[in-house]
């Protein structure tokens, strides 16, 4: 209705309702509908993550030697949602990356399983964070796993040894630590920044991450509608308290 009809109601619509049973009470044709912004995000999480499964299905299916770039295009969709905090899809869509039957190397799986774990810890999920990264054994492998590794399980002395061992040349440069939510948490902390400084012989400066469109969109109509805000809050607060009540 809204892509093709922009809102207002037609006769195939109220058709369509009708053979469905879904209720939608008094409403006729050339009525305007309206949608509040709990619809609307579940709608485009609805969306994003059937397009998003659906092209790498396909791509996956019908270019079977091009899984590199498969790969690489659904770690950069994961990781954008990461940095914008969609956890929701992040964790819909790493899931469905992680169990995958092929990845292009251990590598690029292994990124996978970082950022399935990362996800957790940034949503302060830090036990479901720990089983997943802890579930492999990353002693042999490449130091940014083993940093990840080290991050992730808050083994921060471990972390500092580790950064100083990569140096101002190897395979994490200094605008990773700057900008990968990896270390978002690190970050915050003054022997971090000490470390920082004896590495790339320079202060630690931070770099903000660009809001997406979306996010500014929802933002812009809240302010202009309080209403609107007010009830958003309140969810939000609804289902922290329920989450507590969960947990005690």
């Amino acid at each position: 209705m809204f892509v093709h009809c922009d809102g207002v109601v037609s006769s195939q619509y109220l058709k369509v309702c009708k053979e469905n049973h879904c209720k939608i009470g008094d409403i006729k044709v050339n009525d305007r509908l309206n949608i509040d912004i709990e619809y609307f995000l579940e709608a485009y999480e609805c969306l994003y993550e059937i397009a998003t499964k659906l092209t790498h299905t396909l791509w996956r299916k019908l270019l079977k030697n091009d899984t590199e770039d498969a790969d690489r295009k659904l770690n950069d969709t994961c990781y954008d949602l990461m940095s914008t905090r969609q956890y929701k899809l992040a964790d819909i869509l790493l899931e469905f990356a992680c169990s995958q039957k092929k990845h292009h190397n251990d590598a690029l799986k292994n990124v996978f399983v970082i950022n399935k774990s990362l996800s957790q810890y940034l949503q302060n999920k830090k036990k479901n964070a720990k089983e997943i990264i802890n579930a492999k054994d990353w002693s042999a492998s490449s130091d940014d796993f083993k940093l990840a590794h080290l991050v992730l399980t808050e083994d921060y002395e471990g972390s500092y040894e580790l950064m100083k061992k990569i140096g101002d040349n190897g395979e994490v440069d200094k605008e990773n630590y700057m900008t990968w939510p990896l270390f978002s948490s690190l970050r915050k902390k003054d022997k971090f920044k000490e470390v920082y400084k004896e590495i790339f012989k320079e202060d630690y400066n931070v770099l903000e991450i660009p809001k997406r469109p979306l996010q500014e969109i929802i933002e812009e109509m809240m302010e202009k509608n309080p209403e609107l805000k007010e009830k958003t809050v309140k969810k939000q607060l609804s289902e922290k308290q329920k989450k507590q009540k969960e947990k005690e």
